[in-house]
């Protein structure tokens, strides 16, 4: 028994050694993490295929959800209420699917490895973001049929103030959606998967503009009633053609004034009136403006020598009540680019005399053909234009729900940008809102986003700015001990015509300024350079083609004087322009629109 006892305690310590040195499924140590190794590579590998499934599948969804959104865009058109319902639902469904996918555990896996992870948080937020965009904004949109109407908002010369309202209140409730998801995405650190890299600012800057437009309409929506004379309150708005063939500081000379009535949406446009020899004498300007430009007092012709459209605005309602003897509540100066840039989304007018005018030639048949066609007979000139502003205003009032707020809002916005569209309110608030979206023409007083003017003055009493060329080289700053930036600039202004075709053109456009004029063929300028708020000007040379003397003009440095340039001649002004030391971005330079763009030109000697 005992020898017994001994075999098998022996056998069982022999089991227990043999047990000690395996793991499961009989398996040694070493054994065992190869196994546990291949096991996690495969569970990796399946993983990274599986994310890849799912990032394939997720830009699939995405591209349908673009081109869904494209949809919704035509059926909204197309004024298809019930497809509209039918495509935000997709959308909603495509981005839940989107967001189940980036939350599955193979990109749950992918958010722990370096770098990627960071990218992998982003998409998960964009996800988050579509799907309260689909649900939160563009459905309540798609169910709301004020959205599908607007275009019965401008009908027929009419402004439905009522359906205007509705849709402003339908976009109120989305407002507080896209500054959720625009604060989210903002968020967002930069990406380093070159797919999320271009699509992320994208996404950003759409949401962005999206948040921008609802804010836009949001600050106008107390003030509707006002601007479009509902409840009896009728408005008068005076609308001013700028001709940019007669430079003026604000743009051009303003060749017709045009009543414009708009009482309780509807809006009617009364007699269009020249009013350029009517004296001016009366208006109020103030001893700097009077001081930079002495000649500015003669007549309303020249009320635009000054460049801050809120004086400008302002002096033409004074101007027009005291001739015409009514009120004006607000004042829009445009110019033949703009007008030609309305006609290239209405299409164009037929005058009487057969002429078309269209998005094509609006520009160069009110500024340069028709003084050629009618000669040194400036009343017919003057009823060719009035003919055209009115069918050109027919046109846009009866077509307004056909451009697309859209694209008449970005026409607008781009055209206020190149100071082609400028307007002024009487109403502090509204004006303020004015000024806020970039439309009133001021002058930048603001020391912290420098910007130079560049203005110029016609004194050849004719239209020879049609051919006036203007560019504009702008150094590196280069830094001063104060934090001021200091600029080299060179600003060319050039007379491009031809000698032989001002020799054979109608005097109306080469000029009457007999006193002043060197040659028959003389351009005479008036430039006017403003430094920006807080800098100043230094080093001026002017190529001995004129004079120019120091003054201050709304608090700014500026230099003013008489300049000459004849056919092929270039005057070349250089000079040094210094921000204010608190000055947080680059110089930008502010230039009288011409009649021809493409004469327009600045260069910045850095990437803006």
């Amino acid at each position: 028994m005992a020898r017994h006892s001994k075999d098998s305690a022996s056998h069982l310590s022999d089991e227990m050694e043999y047990y000690d040195e395996s793991g499961p499924f009989g398996l040694t140590g070493p054994r065992l993490a190869i196994v546990i190794l291949l096991l996690l590579i495969a569970f990796v590998m399946f993983c990274a295929f599986d994310l890849l499934n799912s990032s394939n599948a997720v830009m699939d969804e995405a591209q349908v959800v673009m081109g869904t959104l494209d949809d919704m865009k035509d059926t909204a058109k197309a004024g298809d209420f019930d497809r509209l319902q039918e495509l935000s639902a997709e959308i909603s469904e495509s981005a839940r699917k989107i967001r189940g996918d980036v939350h599955s555990p193979a990109w749950f896996i992918a958010s722990f490895v370096p770098a990627i992870g960071q990218d992998v948080h982003s998409v998960q937020t964009l996800s988050d973001v579509f799907v309260d965009l689909a649900d939160n904004a563009l459905a309540p949109i798609a169910s709301n049929p004020a959205v599908l109407n607007y275009k019965d908002i401008f009908n027929d010369g009419t402004v439905d103030v009522a359906a205007l309202e509705g849709l402003a209140t339908a976009l109120e409730d989305v407002q507080p959606v896209l500054s959720r998801c625009s604060a989210q995405v903002a968020d967002l650190p930069d990406a380093h998967v070159s797919r999320l890299a271009e699509v992320l600012p994208k996404v950003q800057g759409a949401i962005t503009s999206a948040g921008d437009a609802v804010d836009t309409v949001q600050s106008f929506l107390p003030h509707l009633n006002y601007l479009l004379g509902s409840g009896g309150g009728k408005r008068n708005y005076l609308v001013v053609a700028l001709t940019n063939a007669e430079l003026r500081s604000a743009g051009g000379f303003p060749g017709s004034w045009t009543l414009v009535t708009v009482e309780d949406g509807k809006i009617s446009m009364g007699k269009t009136v020249t009013l350029q020899q009517k004296a001016d004498d009366f208006l109020q300007f103030q001893d700097d403006e009077k001081a930079a430009f002495p000649g500015v007092t003669g007549n309303m012709g020249s009320i635009p020598f000054l460049p801050d459209f809120t004086r400008v605005g302002a002096l033409m309602a004074q101007g027009y009540e005291h001739h015409r003897n009514v009120h004006i509540d607000g004042v829009i100066a445009i110019d033949p680019v703009f007008l030609q840039r309305v006609l290239a989304l209405t299409g164009g007018v037929t005058a009487s005399d057969g002429t078309l005018v269209d998005g094509t030639n609006a520009a160069w048949e009110l500024m340069s053909n028709a003084y050629w066609r009618f000669g040194n007979e400036g009343s017919k000139q003057d009823q060719f234009f009035a003919e055209v502003a009115s069918l050109s205003f027919n046109m846009l009032t009866h077509n307004l729900g056909k451009v697309g707020m859209a694209n008449l809002f970005s026409l607008i916005s781009d055209s206020a940008a190149d100071h082609r569209f400028q307007m002024w309110m009487e109403n502090p608030e509204v004006q303020g809102i004015i000024e806020d979206l970039g439309f009133s023409g001021k002058v930048s007083d603001d020391p912290t986003k420098p910007v130079l003017g560049i203005y110029l003055n016609d004194n050849t009493w004719a239209k020879i700015g049609w051919y006036t060329k203007l560019d504009t080289q702008v150094s590196e700053p280069t830094e001063n001990v104060d934090g001021s930036k200091t600029y080299d600039v060179t600003t060319t202004i050039t007379n491009s015509a031809w000698s032989d075709e001002l020799e054979y053109s109608p005097r109306y456009v080469w000029g009457y300024n007999w006193d002043d004029k060197r040659t028959d063929t003389d351009m005479i300028l008036f430039p006017l350079i403003m430094a920006p708020a807080g800098g100043k000007l230094s080093d001026l040379h002017t190529g001995g083609f004129g004079w120019l003397s120091q003054y201050t003009l709304y608090g700014l440095d500026c230099v003013t004087g008489v300049m000459h340039a004849d056919v092929g001649e270039s005057i070349v002004l250089t000079y040094k322009v210094t921000t204010a030391p608190e000055a947080a971005e680059l110089l930008q330079v502010r230039e009288t629109p011409l009649a021809q763009e493409r004469l327009l030109s600045i260069e910045y000697d850095w990437e803006r």
